[in-house]
């Protein structure tokens, strides 16, 4: 980014190192970016691209929401550890006692030993869930039918039936959707109302002012909110895939770049948890024997991740990716929250949303 030395303004260094990798980018039609360190005197947005590939008079705005899959992890750990500070439940024992007698007698039925999983575990990616949104199973059930309206049982039990366990709970870390669409389970049963309502309520989106988040499918979509971008799955356009693909607690919220930002900050500066411990709760690591097989391009490298978000290992840069090319991010030293998308999810050895990351934070 050596380029960068012709602007005069952090603003105009953030807009340059958007436009320059949308310039050099391949297959990627839309670049969404959100900074704000308010502290000091820092807030830039800016978007570059078409909410619609094939529609070039449609531009898009950092206002337009997209679907931000994994990055709703965060949101839901931060549910579940706010009905922790409020002794709701207990993060080191069996899950047995959270969820439905039919989900346990299938994850006992899969080989698991439930007794050995708990919500920390699940939390942390080390319960060892067989990832049925990595499966070949899940991913032809898909491209078979789009409009397939998914129930969370019918996800678990492609968990129990497209894979086996990936060891012993507590050894191995490696990424499972499964493991969070059980506490998307355990938070409506707990909260006692549905999942999109209890993160709203729970999380203070109103506080928080996350006007256009919204649990898709399972919540009304807010009336002043702009028509979603298109994201993509290589070249597919998946913008008419049915939403509950992804809903129950891996994924399914619907947010802004900006939305995504102010929740990392509210988190972060103490205006979602009632008590301080609880983000100390949050941001400990997880220690695992070893990591599991990689997902996707990513290695699974044990004592990073903490419950429900990276902390990189050294906690410099707290962040959580999603699926179609999402990001969020907070960095405690320079108080600054950033969210990003690229508008979808491409092959390839390096991840471009890290890559933009890195290139952001060296601006500062």
């Amino acid at each position: 980014m050596g380029s960068m030395a012709r602007f005069d303004t952090c603003e105009e260094r953030l807009q340059a190192v958007l436009e320059l990798h949308y310039q050099q980018s391949h297959m990627i039609y839309t670049f969404q970016i959100h900074v704000e360190a308010p502290d000091s005197g820092i807030f830039w947005q800016g978007a570059v691209g078409h909410v619609d590939r094939n529609t070039t008079s449609d531009v898009v705005t950092v206002h337009h929401p997209l679907r931000i899959a994994s990055n709703t992890k965060t949101f839901v750990a931060t549910a579940i550890l706010r009905l922790w500070e409020e002794g709701h439940l207990d993060l080191d024992i069996s899950v047995e006692p959270y969820l439905s007698a039919q989900h346990c007698d299938m994850l006992r039925a899969g080989g698991y030993e439930l007794d050995q999983i708990t919500t920390r575990q699940l939390l942390a990616h080390t319960s060892s869930l067989f990832d049925y949104a990595d499966s070949p199973d899940f991913a032809e059930a898909i491209a078979a039918n789009s409009q397939k309206h998914w129930t969370r049982t019918e996800q678990i039990q492609i968990a129990m039936t497209a894979g086996a366990s990936y060891g012993a709970p507590g050894e191995v870390f490696r990424y499972s959707d499964t493991g969070y669409i059980l506490l998307g389970e355990m938070i409506e049963r707990i909260y006692g109302k549905s999942l999109g309502v209890a993160l709203r309520q729970l999380l203070k989106y109103d506080e928080l002012n996350l006007k256009a988040t919204f649990l898709e499918i399972l919540e009304p979509e807010p009336s002043d909110v702009l028509d979603r971008i298109h994201q993509y799955e290589g070249e597919v356009d998946v913008y008419d895939w049915h939403g509950s693909f992804d809903i129950y607690g891996g994924g399914g919220l619907i947010s802004t770049v900006g939305d995504m930002a102010r929740f990392m900050r509210g988190l972060f500066e103490g205006r979602v948890f009632n008590y301080a411990n609880t983000l100390t709760e949050m941001l400990t690591p997880v220690p695992a024997k070893r990591g599991g097989p990689n997902y996707g391009i990513w290695q699974q490298v044990p004592g990073t991740y903490c419950l429900g978000i990276d902390g990189g290992g050294q906690g410099e840069v707290y962040s959580h990716h999603g699926h179609f090319g999402t990001s969020m991010a907070y960095v405690p030293v320079l108080e600054m929250a950033v969210a990003l998308s690229i508008g979808g999810s491409r092959t390839g050895d390096v991840d471009l949303r890290e890559v933009i990351l890195a290139d952001i934070l060296t601006l500062f």
